[in-house]
């Protein structure tokens, strides 16, 4: 998925993401869109890989970490 703040936070509201992979760009812009909302993802992530690059970007990728399914018995 490549989009904006609004079409990520939906995707990640609905259970629909399995990775996250983040760019830092090393730019101070004093405003923005949060990525995930005033709730945050509302899923541990667990980090699996960071590229920096020499432009200075560097590249996060985290997995979600999803809660096993419960079995009422």
């Amino acid at each position: 998925l490549v989009g904006g703040a609004a079409l990520a936070q939906e995707f990640v509201r609905l259970g629909l993401v399995d990775e996250i992979r983040l760019s830092v760009i090393p730019v101070l812009l004093g405003n923005g869109v949060s990525l995930f909302g005033n709730s945050g993802p509302g899923s541990a992530l667990h980090l699996t890989d960071v590229t920096a690059f020499k432009t200075g970007i560097v590249e996060l990728w985290y997995d979600v970490v999803r809660s096993p399914l419960r079995e009422d018995s």
